[in-house]
């Protein structure tokens, strides 16, 4: 049975959070071993969220990298843009939003699939994204198998780009 995102994320079990702002932007690592393993990156500035898809790809075989805001993914992607397959980034995020990121993206010439996630989506910022070259976008609450699905999509598509 899928489980829609909206549910409650204090149960989060993994550890060494930190907030946006801080000198290593709150990057999280899930790796459960396997030699093909797809790589992910998760940015969203609620812990809850970021650490739930962090918990649930790395249950489906994915590494995951987790960021609390968009700066220290950034920085990441321009030095190791081939180590990742995909980016799931929340729209509304301090700092930088996920569609400048998105823009930010583009300009460095990345081929990283973004799939943009928000809880405060409307056709005009869904438009935008596409226009911007979002993979993929998902207005909260979604279900874990739509995003699944979207994740799995976005991976094949870069490394038939590879």
């Amino acid at each position: 049975m899928d489980r829609a995102l909206s549910i409650p994320m204090e149960a989060s079990t993994m550890k060494n959070d930190k907030k946006a702002g801080q000198k290593d932007p709150g990057r999280d690592k899930l790796s459960l071993g396997g030699a093909t393993r797809k790589n992910l990156i998760v940015i969203d500035d609620d812990q809850g969220m970021r650490l739930l898809l962090s918990e649930v790809f790395g249950s489906l075989g994915y590494t995951v990298s987790g960021f609390s805001d968009a700066v220290g993914a950034l920085k990441t992607v321009a030095v190791a843009e081939k180590d990742y397959d995909a980016i799931i980034c929340d729209l509304n995020m301090p700092r930088i939003s996920g569609l400048s990121f998105l823009s930010m993206l583009k300009k460095m010439g990345s081929t990283v699939p973004l799939i943009l996630i928000t809880a405060f989506g409307t056709g005009k910022i869904e438009r935008e994204a596409k226009s911007l070259g979002a993979f993929a976008y998902l207005s909260k609450p979604f279900q874990l198998s739509e995003l699944s699905e979207l994740v799995r999509q976005a991976t094949e598509k870069k490394e038939t780009h590879d």
